[in-house]
């Protein structure tokens, strides 16, 4: 980064602003599908979630109140006891969408930035190796250096893109509760494990 240009630091705007925009479409489209799938009001779907959300904002990292979301989806969602015990390891362990997000957009900032054409190869390695790496949301450094050797991207750029994660990490982890919690919702109701009636119920 310090031996960089500054024209080059300027030059991530476009991707705070692409992973603000991801983080916050990818999340109301999930959100909506929710609340329209179980008959849940909007504002009472958000007066549930919102301290999860608001919490996970404040920590950057969504792995860190794994306690508080053990409670959080049996006190305020009104999942089972048994289920939580079983779904939120898996589910730390299972694709994340956040870290899906975070590995899609730089490479196609990267060919921008470089003045490069994506090609049909380029989209297939992009495919394959970002499922591969948003497994167990791996460390970003590690996760894009992977990627872009495996894209044929200079490593370069990893410290450059890491500056700038710092910046979105917040919304990032916000983001990531708000999937989670929706997510223990769908999952929970697979197996009739969640009270329904107290998610609908408003504080």
């Amino acid at each position: 980064i310090a031996s960089d240009s500054s024209s080059s630091l300027l030059d991530g705007w476009q991707f705070i602003v692409a992973m603000f925009l991801a983080c916050t479409i990818c999340g109301a489209i999930k959100f909506f599908h929710v609340a329209r799938k179980y008959k849940i009001r909007t504002s009472t779907l958000w007066g549930k979630l919102k301290p999860l959300v608001v919490l996970a904002f404040m920590s950057r990292n969504i792995t860190s109140i794994m306690r508080q979301e053990y409670e959080f989806c049996e006190n305020e969602l009104g999942i089972s006891h048994d289920f939580t015990s079983f779904w939120i390891p898996l589910s730390q362990a299972m694709l994340s969408p956040r870290a899906t997000l975070s590995f899609v957009i730089p490479p196609f900032l990267i060919m921008q930035f470089i003045d490069k054409p994506i090609s049909l190869p380029f989209l297939v390695v992009l495919v394959i190796v970002v499922l591969e790496l948003s497994i167990a949301d791996p460390g970003t450094a590690a996760g894009w250096t992977v990627l872009f050797a495996s894209l044929g991207l200079s490593s370069d750029f990893v410290g450059l893109f890491l500056a700038f994660e710092l910046l979105t990490a917040n919304y990032n982890a916000a983001y990531g509760a708000l999937q989670m919690g929706l997510e223990a919702i769908e999952s929970a109701a697979c197996f009739d494990a969640i009270d329904m009636d107290r998610i609908k119920r408003q504080a």
